[in-house]
C-alpha cells in the first residue's frame, strides 16, 4: 500500500496511485526518489536495526496480560491492490515430481517432515517449493532451474522468510540440528 502512495508522487507514472498518502510520504519521496544509493543504504540501516529488536519473553514480568474475554472484529471485506512477482506453478510441480522420482518421498529439506507419512494419502504430494534466491531481490524476470528450488514444509518455509538476514535451507537445517530438534 505504501508503494502505491508513492506512485501518486511519481511524475513518470501514468496511473493515479493512492490518494491517502501523507505529507511524510512527500518528504521521503523528495529525499530518495532520485537517490537510489542513499535509499538502499537507509534500507540496510533499517534492516540492521530491526534485527536487533528484542521481544519480551513470555516468562518475564514484561509479558502482556491477556484478557480471555476480549473480542476481536474479523471478517470485514476489504479490497487490496498488490503487485506481486509471478511464480511458475509448472516449476513447482516438476520439482516435486523430480524429488519423488529420486528419493521416493517428498520430505522437507530442512526438518525432514513428510506430509504423506504423517497424513496418509491426504498428504501425498503436498509440500511447498522455496526459491533459494529470494524473488524479492530480483529486479526483472529471470529463468530458474529446478535446482534453484527447495522442498520445505509450511513451518520451515515461514521461518526461511522470517529470519533476517535471509538464511539458506542448509543454515536453517544446521540451526535445528545444533539445537537438537532434528
Amino acid at each position: 500500500m505504501k508503494l502505491c502512495n508513492f506512485l501518486r508522487l511519481d511524475p513518470t507514472y501514468t496511473g493515479k496511485g493512492l490518494d491517502a498518502g501523507s505529507k511524510l510520504d512527500e518528504v521521503v519521496w523528495d529525499q530518495y526518489a532520485d537517490n537510489r544509493v542513499e535509499l538502499s543504504a537507509m534500507a540496510d540501516i533499517i534492516r540492521t536495526k530491526y534485527q536487533k529488536v528484542t521481544r519480551p519473553s513470555p516468562n518475564t514480568s514484561d509479558a502482556i496480560k491477556i484478557d480471555d474475554d476480549e473480542e476481536f472484529p474479523e471478517g470485514r471485506i476489504i479490497q487490496r491492490l498488490h503487485t506481486t512477482k509471478e511464480r511458475s506453478a509448472s516449476a513447482s510441480r516438476k520439482k516435486k515430481q523430480q524429488v519423488i522420482a529420486r528419493t521416493g518421498a517428498l520430505k522437507c529439506e530442512v526438518c525432514s517432515f513428510d506430509f504423506q507419512l504423517f497424513y496418509g494419502d491426504d498428504g501425498s504430494g503436498f509440500a511447498e517449493c522455496h526459491h533459494k534466491k529470494p524473488l524479492q531481490e530480483l529486479n526483472r524476470e529471470v529463468k530458474i532451474r529446478l535446482e534453484d528450488l527447495a522442498i520445505v514444509c509450511a513451518n520451515c518455509h515461514r521461518m526461511l522468510h522470517r529470519i533476517r538476514p535471509w538464511v539458506s535451507v542448509e543454515e536453517l537445517r544446521s540451526l535445528l540440528v545444533s539445537r537438537g530438534t532434528i
